[in-house]
């Protein structure tokens, strides 16, 4: 599966992307808010990317058109105990952050989602501290339904925000 936006590309990820993802999952920053934890070698991306591509998802690494940059991954694939809701997970380079790639992407993703698998519930998981993040996913239409905390985690807990097809 393919998709595209005014400014990006979405094609399936491979592990030949390991080298653009390590880029962009060793880099502090990018992990920050991430499932996992800041990346130290590249066999970790690789390792990324075959848990991605195992899922029963869709894995895509994310190109600019204007000039073919991998710019990040997006991968969406069913949540563990019940396939009618489905898991979102997104990173991208630290220097295409606030230039509304992530809110075009979300919308294609949504847009993809409605034509080939309607019914299911969208679901993403977000760090309250990314606000950021939570903006994307208001803007595309989905409501945050709860707020969960735990002992080991810091900060305002775990967002979760959900959209029905």
């Amino acid at each position: 599966m393919t998709g595209e936006t005014a400014r990006l590309r979405l094609r399936p990820l491979a592990e030949s992307d390991a080298d653009a993802v390590f880029s962009l999952t060793s880099d502090a920053e990018v992990a920050r808010f991430m499932r996992f934890s800041q990346q130290r070698e590249r066999g970790e991306a690789v390792q990324l990317i075959r848990d991605y591509l195992a899922s029963g998802g869709w894995s895509f690494a994310i190109e600019r058109k204007a000039d073919g940059r991998f710019v990040g991954v997006y991968a969406v694939r069913p949540s563990e105990g019940d396939p009618a809701r489905w898991d979102m997970s997104t990173f991208t380079a630290k220097d295409c952050w606030n230039q509304g790639y992530s809110s075009e992407v979300l919308g294609e993703i949504v847009r993809l989602a409605r034509e080939a698998l309607p019914g299911i519930t969208l679901v993403g998981h977000v760090v309250a501290e990314n606000r950021g993040s939570r903006r994307v996913l208001e803007k595309n239409g989905f409501s945050h339904t709860e707020t969960l905390h735990f002992p080991d985690m810091e900060g305002e807990g775990l967002c979760i925000y959900q959209l029905a097809l």
